[in-house]
């Protein structure tokens, strides 16, 4: 995320930040693809997503459900009330 802020309006291939992170260009897309579903990100076009300018609420949750919370690095982390 942090090349992507480097330019927040920019659409950004996926892979180009692939190739700037030097990791496989699928194993990117993938996550990426992800982060869009998860609304970190805003699919822009085939193979393309910029920053999304809102990111989303975070769940509400019981204890009885598992919360889902954003990590620094902005994998999505499962916890449990009892975990926690």
């Amino acid at each position: 995320m942090e090349i992507m802020n480097a330019d927040p309006g920019r659409a950004w291939s996926g892979r180009e930040l692939a190739e700037r992170l030097q990791i496989t260009p699928r194993n990117l897309l993938t996550q990426l693809s992800e982060w869009a579903r998860l609304g970190f990100l805003t699919h822009a076009g085939t193979g393309l997503y910029t920053l999304t300018t809102h990111p989303p609420q975070p769940e509400t949750t019981t204890p009885t459900m598992i919360e889902r919370t954003r990590a620094p690095d902005m994998r999505v982390a499962l916890t449990s009330p009892r975990m926690a």
